[in-house]
């Protein structure tokens, strides 16, 4: 029997006399060789550091000395997810030919900004997808999870919501979301939860407007679909054992790194049918982080009728309790 992947954290005080054993495991996880996926924000800093006047004075954001940090020779560094995310926006303001010649720029610039570790495409690949792909979600579904984005922002969810009314819109957005032939326990129907439970992080993601044509259900597709686009990557990786023994995500913007952490994919699978491929995920979730507002300090529902909820949570998502 295969066993699954786990995932677990470990806290150590930062006091002097525990100084010397967290530089021991930073230099030993540096040591691991890693595939670190980038997303469209970290590829335009690195863009952005390519071209700055050494002389300019303005600080860099932090993400770019970390990268520096782990340019080693035994890490690569992935450009798919943020040309996945680029190919299939259907308000590019690239055709395809324009496409092409953004992803030689941005692969030219993460060759000369990586000097001892490998970038792992090359321009033909990127050429290949997006001669294929652009302006095609790759999933059936693209077209309707946009629909559910478009209904969800007219929920006003950037309001916060009384206690007493939260499960019901939870209810209706699950509702809406079978409707559209979307799984409730997608990424996109929990981020969309989470922002009636109070998750900052999942409202800065998908960055709902009181006016809808300020709105971009492709940004906050493109953001949530992340989980599942690495997910998948990571198990390409493991299954093929390309000389990565681990993944990660790299992104400036905090809020998507939260949100992004807030789910661990313990399985994929996929299924070659007749005229389509079936991907099924396997995830794990914090639920103390997607709904905080049902969670005291300790990560423990704050009493009776928040644990109670917590429980019609996952009954209505179709989780195990």
């Amino acid at each position: 029997m295969d066993m699954k992947k786990q995932k677990f954290s470990m806290q150590i005080a930062v006091t002097p006399e525990n100084q010397g054993l967290i530089d021991f495991y930073q230099q030993w996880s540096r040591m691991i060789p890693t595939l670190y996926f980038l997303d469209l924000c970290t590829i335009s800093h690195i863009k952005d550091s390519l071209e700055r006047d050494p002389g300019e004075g303005s600080p860099e954001p932090q993400t770019l000395a970390w990268l520096r940090e782990n340019d080693l020779s035994h890490n690569g560094f992935s450009y798919l997810p943020a040309l996945m995310e680029k190919a299939s926006d259907t308000k590019s303001k690239f055709d395809v030919n324009g496409l092409i010649e953004e992803a030689a720029r941005d692969l030219t610039a993460l060759n000369s900004f990586f000097q001892h570790a490998r970038v792992v495409e090359d321009i033909n690949l990127a050429s290949q997808y997006v001669a294929d792909l652009k302006g095609i979600h790759p999933e059936i579904l693209g077209p309707r999870y946009h629909d559910f984005l478009e209904y969800v922002n007219g929920l006003e969810l950037f309001n916060a919501m009384a206690p007493g009314k939260r499960f019901k819109a939870a209810e209706a957005i699950c509702e809406h979301a079978t409707s559209l032939g979307i799984d409730k326990g997608h990424p996109l129907v929990l981020a969309s939860v989470a922002c009636v439970y109070g998750c900052v992080a999942a409202k800065k993601v998908l960055k709902f407007k009181k006016n809808p044509a300020e709105f971009s259900s492709s940004n906050a597709l493109g953001d949530v679909q992340v989980i599942q686009r690495v997910g998948k990557l990571t198990k390409m990786v493991e299954q093929t054992h390309r000389g990565f023994a681990r993944t990660g995500f790299v992104t400036d913007d905090r809020y998507l790194q939260d949100f992004y952490d807030f789910f661990f994919v313990n399985e994929v699978a996929s299924e070659i049918g007749e005229n389509t491929t079936s991907t099924k995920y396997e995830m794990t979730i914090q639920a103390y982080k997607l709904f905080p507002d049902l969670f005291d300090e300790n990560r423990e529902p704050k009493g009776d009728t928040e644990n109670v909820e917590v429980l019609k949570l996952y009954a209505l998502f179709g989780f195990p309790n």
